[in-house]
């Protein structure tokens, strides 16, 4: 079963480094795309070995340029897959999200600017090996490759308001979120047929009542098992049937079931 999920934690996705907006577009990537698991543990391989080469001071220009080919190879096919799943994800955003805040996503990176600029992949590759080799004196003195993939960066757009997710509310940096997990999901349910699980975790904090609303109808019209967990019950509207489980000492002591008007 696919599953899906969006926790607290989560919440601040646009507001932290770069290095969590890469792991959760990667995870979303790899649920779409199973081959990037491989493609982005190859990447790192070689970026970890080549980092101990520059920490330890080793001269091996051959040894470094075989791990810099593999570090070409690779790094373009992630940044590949990640542009695509962005773009499908922007696709899929304003269907998916209805009335829900949908935002305008992109790619900030060496390699992601380059496709999206239309650049030959030769030249782009050629380009990416000229900067690797570049920034080698650099890299040496920092004790770690500082060009590539793993560098770059998800940007999220407050469309209506032409301003960046991180300038944007708590509530519509949660609404934000909120949105890319339903495009996904759309996604996947499109591909494989069938909806995947959602697991929302206090879904319905920094939410305004008529942005609670939205997100539970919309999360009624998906057809699949949502499970919401969570201190308080949002105001659930009277067409929705849901099981409201009370929960205390770890164990379930109360188990109600409500049917739509």
């Amino acid at each position: 079963a696919r599953v899906l999920w969006l926790i607290p934690a989560m919440d601040r996705l646009w507001i932290e480094g770069a290095e969590g907006r890469r792991r959760f577009l990667d995870r979303v990537t790899l649920s779409m795309l199973p081959d990037h698991a491989e493609l982005s543990l190859s990447y790192e391989k070689a970026m970890r070995e080549r980092n101990r080469l520059l920490k330890d001071g080793t001269d091996e220009p051959a040894w470094i340029e075989g791990l810099d080919a593999t570090l070409v190879e690779t790094g373009m096919a992630i940044a590949a897959a990640r542009l695509d799943l962005v773009d499908a994800l922007n696709h899929a955003l304003p269907d998916a999200t209805g009335l829900f805040l949908a935002p305008k996503l992109q790619m900030d990176g060496l390699l992601e600017n380059a496709l999206t600029a239309g650049k030959p992949a030769v030249k782009i590759e050629a380009e990416f090996k000229h900067a690797l080799k570049a920034s080698l004196p650099e890299d040496r003195r920092a004790g770690q490759t500082q060009t590539g993939p793993h560098r770059s960066d998800l940007k999220a757009w407050h469309e209506q308001k032409n301003i960046p997710a991180d300038q944007c509310s708590t509530g519509e940096q949660k609404a934000m979120l909120i949105a890319i997990i339903l495009a996904f999901n759309e996604l996947i349910r499109a591909r494989d047929k069938r909806a995947p699980i959602l697991l929302l975790d206090d879904v319905a904090s920094h939410l305004d009542s008529s942005r609670q609303n939205a997100l539970l109808t919309r999360l009624a019209e998906s057809g699949g098992q949502c499970w919401i967990s969570g201190t308080n019950l949002p105001d659930i509207p009277a067409e929705i049937a849901y099981t409201h489980y009370t929960i205390a000492d770890d164990r379930i002591i109360l188990a109600q079931q409500t049917e739509s008007k």
